[in-house]
């Protein structure tokens, strides 16, 4: 299936970018970090994240989000092979992937395009993704946090991880896109399976504000 094509689903620009924390469940339960335990934390995005922010950033053309046709027909060969791309259905109770980066394939070691993107998490923390993209989409806004990966080879790799939100044409359900970022380097023939575990989430400020509520706090790891 073409990456622009929809699935059955039923919906109901600073230069500097700033990520915005909450705190009660959200710092009990993900184990977010801020400054002197104040509320609303404020962190700058930096590194690669940052890189990504500013590509997405630069295909808007009005408000704050920019559409899923021009993130793809203007791919940047640095971040496209580690992108995945999800529709937001359901309320985000289901999450079918339009695309999933060459990068990506090779890490996990094999092509999930078409799944459901929520199943590449471990049962507990599938609330957690699924709240806060039906979130996203919402409230246009970004999040950021840090995952734990399970690897092949019995270790776990560091992942940063940034979604922003992509507009869709007429009743398509609404997509996101993640791009994920490795700390570490893999070995070889390693591969990496389920996240086991989602640290420091914070919403990220696209232009039009964050939610304001705190994703769940149920739990962060398995």
């Amino acid at each position: 299936m073409h990456p622009e094509q929809g699935f059955a689903c039923n919906m109901a620009t600073p230069d500097t970018m700033w990520i915005i924390g909450h705190d009660s469940d959200l710092r009990r339960g993900l184990c977010v970090e801020g400054k002197d335990g104040q509320d609303n934390v404020s962190v700058e995005l930096t590194g690669k994240p940052k890189a990504f922010f500013d590509h997405w950033a630069s295909l808007r053309t009005e408000g704050s989000v920019p559409t899923l046709r021009d993130f793809l027909d203007r791919p940047s060969p640095e971040f496209q092979p580690y992108v995945a791309i999800y529709d937001v259905c359901d309320d985000g109770q289901r999450l079918p992937l339009r695309l999933f980066g060459t990068g990506l394939v090779d890490f996990m070691g094999s092509e999930i395009t078409g799944k459901d993107f929520l199943m590449s998490a471990e049962p507990d923390l599938r609330p957690i993704i699924s709240f806060t993209a039906k979130m996203q989409v919402e409230h246009p806004c970004g999040r950021t946090d840090l995952r734990k990966v399970a690897s092949s080879k019995g270790a776990y790799v560091e992942t940063d991880a940034l979604s922003l939100p992509l507009l869709t044409e007429g009743d398509r359900a609404p997509s996101i896109v993640l791009y994920l970022n490795h700390r570490e380097t893999m070995g070889h023939g390693e591969t990496l399976g389920s996240v086991l575990s989602i640290e420091g989430i914070r919403w990220v400020n696209v232009g039009a504000g964050v939610p304001d509520v705190d994703p769940p706090g149920s739990t962060a790891s398995v």
